[in-house]
């Protein structure tokens, strides 16, 4: 009996020596021997994929860890982890910003959401017929103009850019919300003026509409200092020439990222391990298409606006790519 007792008590001090040794601790353990709720996006979309490649990458180097993947969109996530109904979710960075300072959509300010990781970039795009005289943001005035459903990131990026130029919607003489495919449509058709969204480049949509029928894609370059100073999370950048068919020239504009984001009140242990995870293994998330080619260590750090969970800092700065 006392063989067997002494064999136990070595058993664990093993046990406890190896999960050591390979950097887990035993309260890490015992944490995420649960479950994490990860609110990520519409089925079928980028962003529910990116959620199933996740889900396996934690559930494989965190034993005892079940994640999961439920839909949702960038605002839904982040008053989802604010009202303790997600542990985990995607946000572009300026919803997440406007989050923090109660801007629309929001009725109030958040206070629990915190910067986990950066992954890829999305880009501003406002697309017009070719012949048309809309030459610049201020001219959609008297307009009729279609971008993705209130409270989505296309229909928020376009209320914010509109505001940069003094424009409101009540000063054009439409606005529509509507699904990307439907954006295509309505633009093909002739039923609408311009067309507005962010996605990646090339979007599918956009690609569809210039490959229909002669357009035309604004730059918003005169405003993009306009927008930083309104919202950090936005990025000065450009949709590259020959993104899209007969689009021979840079289109400035800006930028946003997709990022990871968790609840103040998650254990640093395990956003700790969480950042590691998905740092270390960024190769597997560059897998999941053509738009996550960015996802690399060195952007993953990307201030996007917003306060990193100390566990994801901790992390960062002892890889070296955050300045201690």
């Amino acid at each position: 009996m006392k063989q067997r007792s002494w064999g136990r008590v070595l058993s664990i001090f093993i046990v406890i020596a190896v999960l050591g040794a390979v950097g887990v601790t035993t309260d890490v353990m015992a944490e995420t021997s649960k479950e994490l709720r990860f609110m990520t996006g519409s089925p079928g979309g980028s962003w529910q994929a990116f959620g199933g490649v996740a889900k396996n990458l934690l559930e494989q180097k965190m034993p005892g860890l079940t994640v999961s993947v439920l839909p949702g969109g960038s605002g839904n996530n982040i008053m989802g982890i604010e009202l303790g109904k997600a542990d985990i979710g995607l946000s572009n960075s300026f919803t997440s910003v406007n989050a923090k300072k109660g801007r629309q959509p929001f009725k109030k300010a958040v206070t629990k959401i915190r910067h986990l990781v950066t992954l890829w970039p999305q880009w501003y795009h406002l697309v017009v017929r070719a012949d048309s005289n809309i030459n610049t943001v201020s001219d959609l005035k008297g307009k009729k103009l279609v971008t993705l459903k209130r409270g989505s990131a296309g229909e928020e990026s376009t209320r914010d850019v509109l505001a940069a130029y003094g424009v409101d919607y009540k000063d054009l003489a439409q606005v529509n919300f509507q699904s990307s495919g439907a954006i295509a449509e309505l633009m093909i058709d002739g039923h609408v003026d311009a067309g507005s969204s962010v996605g990646p480049v090339p979007a599918s949509y956009f690609t569809h509409i210039a490959e229909s029928k002669p357009v035309r894609f604004v730059g918003i370059g005169e405003k993009i200092e306009a927008l930083d100073k309104m919202n950090p999370g936005y990025i000065a950048d450009k949709i590259p020439a020959g993104s899209y068919k007969g689009q021979d020239k840079d289109v400035p504009t800006v930028s946003t990222y997709v990022h990871m984001i968790v609840g103040s009140d998650m254990d640093p242990a395990v956003a700790y391990q969480l950042t590691k995870i998905l740092v270390e293994n960024s190769d597997v998330i560059r897998g999941v298409g053509k738009g996550m080619q960015a996802v690399v260590p060195e952007k993953m750090v990307m201030n996007v606006g917003i306060e990193y969970h100390p566990g994801a800092l901790k992390y960062f700065k002892e890889m070296g790519l955050l300045k201690k």
